[in-house]
């Protein structure tokens, strides 16, 4: 692939072609798909009157903004169905701008950016989230400009968009700690008024929903789906963690492959390896014990209805297993990278984007369900992570100056 400007504007305007098509086949005539059939209803009820008692007791799980910013364009366009998608389509189209340039920004080269946005943009989730009526794609985009705020030290937009982030799913609170942990050992080192700002925003952006959870007195809306949920709102689930770290492996691959040296070379890093995927012995992977109870579904996400309708329900574990040990040298691959720069005082990509993937890693099984979707935000974080060059990071995010390291 060139690396010049006409390969991106041929990459845009097939997107815009696909987004249009994928519009006109699906958008504008399939039912009512999957958790449209609720989150459809909530933003109808939002756009006739948001009131405060709405915002307590609305029949969802996740944070409200998506369902607020659906409302308000239905309100000037339509609440028919292919009104509310076409704003799914426009969200999609501008979280595709986002990510394209957050990759040119790292990595310097329209080629690996529109690859990259590419490996984003077409997974199959990401598919479904690009027309449907759903409320993951929207912190995907804030979480590409809160990633921009990072590199450019720009407290206010880090604000918005970490508010932003957490004001559509409760999980990306992994972001907001990822990146207080990172200001906070550039601070260590540094302690300039800049990183302060930043520190601050990262507490100030989890204002907004601390003020929701007093609202709510809890983690979620007071309604009936908390009922059959609260019980398994805070615990860590073995599981969960395993599903996604064996999901590394399976929707990462073509990043994997450009350096699977890195990975894979190490004798001590496959024998660890091995001895922790006795853990899949213990903590089997399979659907979230709601999913199953609530919604009849037995599967986690399209990977494991793929094995299920290819090689069958018999082999699923083994699939899985094979999907954990080969994940598990990357992940160590890159918690040994971060770990090498912050010792090394090399605060650049590296440290920022392991820390966002460790944090994910801690956080992400608290959850009550598991999704293999859930692991997208994964994605670029962990895309900047592998394919950056060298021990060190080049090009650097920051890096503290030599003669200040200890």
């Amino acid at each position: 692939m060139l690396d010049t400007k006409k390969t991106v504007i041929i990459f845009f305007i097939f997107y815009l072609a696909f987004e249009i098509a994928l519009y006109m086949l699906v958008g504008l005539r399939h039912p009512l798909w999957g958790d449209e059939h609720h989150f459809v209803p909530t933003v109808q009820e939002f756009g006739q009157n948001l009131t405060l008692q709405q915002l307590k007791t609305y029949n969802e799980m996740s944070t409200p903004l998506p369902f607020v910013l659906y409302a308000l364009w239905g309100k000037t366009v339509g609440f028919q169905l292919y009104s509310l998608r076409l704003f799914s389509i426009f969200i999609a189209f501008t979280t595709c701008i986002t990510y394209y340039f957050l990759f040119k920004m790292i990595f310097r080269k329209y080629n690996y950016a529109v690859l990259l946005t590419a490996l984003l943009m077409f997974q199959p989730y990401m598919i479904g989230l690009t027309v449907f009526v759903f409320t993951d794609m929207l912190p995907l985009l804030f979480l590409g400009i809160g990633i921009i705020a990072t590199k450019h030290k720009k407290p206010l937009l880090f604000f918005l968009a970490g508010a932003a982030a957490l004001l559509c799913r409760q999980y990306y609170i992994f972001f907001i700690v990822a990146s207080f942990l990172y200001f906070c050992l550039i601070w260590f080192k540094e302690k300039d008024r800049d990183t302060a700002s930043m520190i601050a925003s990262t507490f100030l952006s989890a204002l907004p929903l601390t003020g929701l959870f007093i609202l709510w007195n809890g983690l979620t809306p007071q309604n009936e789906m908390k009922l059959h949920y609260m019980d398994r709102t805070f615990q860590f689930h073995p599981t969960s963690f395993i599903l996604y770290l064996s999901l590394f492996f399976v929707y990462l691959f073509p990043v994997i492959l450009v350096r699977w040296k890195d990975y894979f070379v190490s004798t001590k890093r496959l024998i660890l390896s091995l001895i922790i995927s006795v853990l899949y012995i213990f903590y089997p992977v399979h659907a979230s014990e709601p999913a199953i109870r609530l919604n009849n579904v037995f599967t986690v996400g399209f990977f494991h209805k793929f094995i299920r309708k290819t090689v069958g329900e018999q082999f699923e574990h083994l699939i899985f297993y094979l999907a954990l040990l080969l994940s598990l040298p990357v992940i160590l691959y890159i918690a040994e990278k971060t770990l090498f720069n912050i010792r090394n005082n090399h605060y650049g990509w590296t440290v920022f984007s392991g820390l966002g993937i460790l944090c994910f890693l801690l956080i992400m099984p608290l959850s009550y369900l598991h999704w293999e979707k859930y692991f997208l935000p994964v994605i670029p974080l962990a895309a900047i992570h592998l394919l950056i060059t060298g021990k060190t990071d080049i090009p650097t995010l920051i890096s503290v100056p030599s003669g200040r390291q200890k």
